[in-house]
């Protein structure tokens, strides 16, 4: 008799073994375990992200000095551009599914803890290397999904296309959820510094004719470089170590869960004779050209190009807007 599935693909580089094979080893309920793998990716992920997103959404509000939040953001953009195309192929070949998704997430853990001391030499190597294991933690979990999607649709006998559109849509939710719950940490930890901020009431007038619809970023500079009290101030040093030291508790929380509770895709094929096939980063490169040639793929650029430049406005305007708001209320 045959051991459980992931016993069996261990071995699978040695004695390569069919998709079939494994499927005859799957016990009563194992729909339920798939979804609760889902689930437990999906909060891994908001912890995750709860963590970096709003990191990364505060950058060139508290690093504006020589432009060192921006700088970092690019670094990380760039060398993930990067990644996704040359490394993802080779980090699977190296490394089994969850065991890239778990050392993706050490780079994160990283720039998290860069922000304790940032400067070029903690924040710029350390967003080029968020960026380079984003590819990869990216292109992993998707992966991840589609195959326990495709099992699940064995196991029930729906479509798989419609399995894997439920399937993707729950891990957004939750995954989305991850900016709720980031900037309400931000919230809980900047309001308690309302009591070691003092501000005149010259002050506050000046803040309130600059927030909100009326802010502008000349206004703001000129405000700041006339008046000692800047944002950047605000919320003190010890301040802005708690709020990262508790998004450096999530990250490691993360990585705790996808250790121990996350099942290795192994358990649902992966290695099998059926998964072999791997894409190389010139075969990705070419393949992408053709399907840009797609009338509905051209369709989707505009879509792109706004939620690229939504992101932006949203990581670096608005959230300058907002904690100028958030000055003013304390």
């Amino acid at each position: 008799m045959l051991k459980n599935q992931s016993m069996i693909c261990k071995s699978v580089r040695n004695e390569p073994i069919s998709l079939e094979t494994v499927r005859k080893n799957y016990k009563p309920g194992e729909e339920n375990r798939i979804v609760k793998n889902l689930i437990i990716a999906g909060f891994s992920f908001i912890l995750l992200f709860s963590s970096f997103g709003s990191v990364v959404s505060i950058q060139s509000s508290l690093h504006r000095k020589n432009g060192l939040g921006a700088y970092s953001l690019a670094a990380i953009y760039l060398s993930s551009c990067i990644s996704s195309f040359f490394l993802f192929s080779f980090l699977l070949s190296k490394f089994k599914c969850k065991d890239a998704i778990f050392y993706s997430i050490f780079p994160y853990l990283a720039y998290v803890a860069a922000q304790f001391y940032p400067n070029f030499a903690t924040l710029i190597p350390t967003a080029v290397i968020v960026g380079i294991s984003a590819g990869a933690i990216w292109n992993s979990v998707s992966t991840y999904i589609s195959q326990i999607s495709q099992e699940y649709s064995y196991l029930t006998g729906e479509d798989f296309g419609t399995i894997l559109a439920r399937f993707f849509g729950l891990f957004f939710v939750l995954f989305q959820s991850s900016i709720i719950w980031g900037n309400l940490i931000i919230i809980g930890v900047f309001s308690t510094a309302t009591d070691t901020i003092h501000l005149s009431n010259s002050t506050l007038n000046s803040n309130e004719s600059t927030c909100g619809v009326d802010f502008c970023p000349v206004a703001s500079s000129q405000s700041n470089s006339s008046n000692s009290t800047t944002f950047s101030n605000l919320p003190d040093k010890s301040t802005l170590q708690i709020l990262f030291g508790v998004y450096f508790v999530c990250t490691v929380v993360a990585l705790i869960i996808i250790r121990l509770w996350l099942d290795p895709l192994s358990r649902y094929g992966e290695g099998c004779t059926e998964m072999k096939t791997r894409v190389t980063g010139k075969q990705l490169i070419f393949g992408t050209m053709k399907q840009m040639g797609n009338p509905y793929q051209i369709a989707l650029i505009p879509f792109i190009f706004f939620s690229t430049f939504q992101t932006g406005f949203y990581n670096i305007d608005f959230t300058a807007v907002s904690l100028c708001l958030l000055k003013s209320n304390n």
